[in-house]
């Protein structure tokens, strides 16, 4: 990414490529939505919930460690999301 993609998102009249950007915010949403989706598809099933959300805190350590913090924050985004975040008896 280019430091003037950042600008064009300040000033948008400005006729200026920020491709990259969008891209990059993009992947983090799908990623956090993803989080979100594969702990809520277990609507009635608390093991599987909190398998599943120790299988994405395992792969959110795996990202900060392989310096993918888009990743990671991302994965911590999608738990830390209000729809995940009011679960019961979830907690692993």
């Amino acid at each position: 990414m280019h430091p003037l993609e950042y600008i064009a998102t300040l000033w948008p009249k400005l006729a200026l490529d920020r491709s990259n950007l969008d891209a990059f915010a993009d992947r983090f949403n799908w990623i956090a939505r993803w989080t979100k989706t594969s702990i809520l598809i277990h609507k009635q099933d608390a093991k599987r919930r909190a398998d599943s959300i120790k299988r994405l805190v395992a792969i959110a350590s795996a990202s900060v460690k392989l310096s993918d913090f888009l990743a990671s924050f991302a994965i911590i985004s999608g738990l830390a999301c209000s729809e995940v975040s009011r679960l019961k008896k979830v907690r692993p």
